[in-house]
C-alpha cells in the first residue's frame, strides 16, 4: 500500500500577545482572586491574541507558509481539509474560503476541493487520519490539512459570563452561587492562545518530512460531558477536577496501548509532541511515560493551549533539528474523551 508522508508545517502566531493575568484581571476583583491565578495554575507566560482576525485567514497564513517552504507547487494540492475547533462560519464549511482564498493568492482558476471535520482538540489529528487513508488509497495525492484557532474569543465569552453572574446572578450553566465555582469552571478559557497551522499529507516525501507509521484512535465516551464549548460565542465550561482525574491517565494509557501494538519502544523516540492545557500536563506525560522530560516538546508557556495545533507547533519547534531515521510520537487528547496517537519517522 502507498505509503504517506507530512510536510514540515507552517505555523502563523498573530502579532499581538498578552500575558493571562492581563485577561484575568478583570474577573480576579471580581472573585478576589490574585490576577496571576491563571498564571500559577497553568504556568502559561504569554498568549497570541486573533482579535478580529477570522479563523480562515490564520489557518490560510500558516497554508501559505507551509507550501512556499516545501518544492510543492500550490496547484498540487487537490484537497484542504479543515479541522480546527473554530470556524469563521457554520455554513459553507471554513475551508471553502480557505480554498478561495488559497486559489486567488497563488493565481489558480479554482481552489481544491475542501471540507472541515469537527473533533475538538483532535481536529487536526481526524483531519490527518482520514487524509491518510484518502491518500493510501489513491483517491488523492497532497491533501492540506489547516488549523485557525481563535482562542481569545473564549476567553472574551468567559469574562463576560463570570461579569453578568457578578452583576445579575445569570447563571446559564448552573454553577450556583459561588462565584469561585464559575471561575473554576471558566479557567481554561484565559489559557487559550491563537494560532494558524498547516501541513500536507502527501504521497510523495520531501526534505525533513515525516513518514506516517502509525496512527490510530482510541475514546472514552463515558466522559463526554466534561468540557463543552456549546457555540464559539460560549465560554469552554470544564469540570477540573473530574477531568484532570480522567484526561492525563486515559491518554498516556492509550499511548501506551498504540505503541506496543506496534512494538516500538516509548525509549525509541527522539521526541514527543503532546497537547498542553498546562505545563504539569508535560510533567504527567514523563511520569506516566517513563520518558525524559526534556524531550517532551515544551511550547504552552510560550503560546499557551493552541487546541487543534499543538502537534504541528511542537514539531516546527524542533524540525530542523530531526536527522534521517528519527522516530517521533504525538498524543493528543480532546475533550469527549478522545486521545490520538502518531508515529512518525524522519525521511
Amino acid at each position: 500500500m502507498q505509503s504517506t508522508y507530512l510536510l514540515p508545517p507552517g505555523i502563523h502566531s498573530p502579532e499581538q500577545t498578552t500575558r493571562p493575568r492581563d485577561m484575568f484581571a478583570p474577573v480576579a476583583r471580581l472573585a478576589g482572586l490574585a490576577p496571576q491565578y491563571i498564571e500559577r495554575l497553568s504556568q502559561i507566560r504569554s498568549l497570541h491574541l486573533a482579535e478580529n482576525t477570522p479563523p480562515s485567514e490564520l489557518a490560510l497564513s500558516a497554508a501559505i507558509t507551509c507550501i512556499d517552504q516545501s518544492s510543492l507547487n500550490a496547484a498540487d494540492i487537490d484537497l484542504i481539509i479543515m479541522g480546527s475547533v473554530y470556524k469563521d462560519m457554520a455554513e459553507p464549511a471554513t475551508s471553502a474560503r480557505v480554498s478561495k482564498q488559497f486559489a486567488e493568492h497563488y493565481d489558480l482558476p479554482v481552489g481544491p476541493a475542501f471540507f472541515d471535520v469537527q473533533n475538538a482538540c483532535n481536529g487536526v489529528f481526524s483531519a490527518i487520519q482520514i487524509a491518510d487513508g484518502l491518500v493510501r488509497t489513491g483517491a488523492y495525492n497532497h491533501v492540506l490539512i489547516v488549523s485557525g484557532e481563535t482562542g481569545d474569543a473564549a476567553t472574551r465569552a468567559a469574562t463576560e459570563a463570570i461579569t453578568a453572574f457578578a452583576e445579575t446572578g445569570d447563571d446559564p450553566h448552573g454553577l450556583g452561587p459561588d462565584i469561585s465555582n464559575h471561575v473554576r469552571h471558566y479557567a481554561a478559557c484565559y489559557t487559550l492562545g491563537s494560532i494558524g497551522a498547516a501541513t500536507v499529507v502527501s504521497a510523495q516525501p520531501t526534505d525533513h518530512s515525516l513518514e506516517l507509521m502509525g496512527i490510530k484512535m482510541a475514546a472514552d465516551s463515558n466522559s463526554a460531558e466534561l468540557c463543552i464549548l456549546a457555540s464559539q460565542e460560549h465560554p469552554l465550561v470544564v469540570d477540573p477536577p473530574m477531568l484532570l482525574e480522567v484526561a492525563a491517565p486515559f491518554a498516556i494509557a492509550s499511548f501506551k496501548a498504540f505503541m506496543r501494538e506496534r512494538n516500538n519502544s516509548i525509549e525509541s523516540l527522539e521526541h514527543l509532541f503532546v497537547h498542553q492545557p498546562s505545563k504539569s500536563t508535560i510533567a504527567d506525560y514523563s511520569a506516566g511515560l517513563g520518558y525524559p522530560i526534556e524531550k517532551i516538546v515544551e511550547t504552552v508557556t510560550r503560546f499557551g493551549n493552541v487546541i487543534t495545533c499543538s502537534t504541528l507547533l511542537g514539531w516546527d519547534c524542533v524540525s530542523q533539528g530531526l536527522r534521517s531515521g528519527d522516530l517521533v510520537g504525538a498524543n493528543i487528547v480532546g475533550s469527549g474523551i478522545s486521545s490520538g496517537s502518531l508515529l512518525l519517522r524522519c525521511v
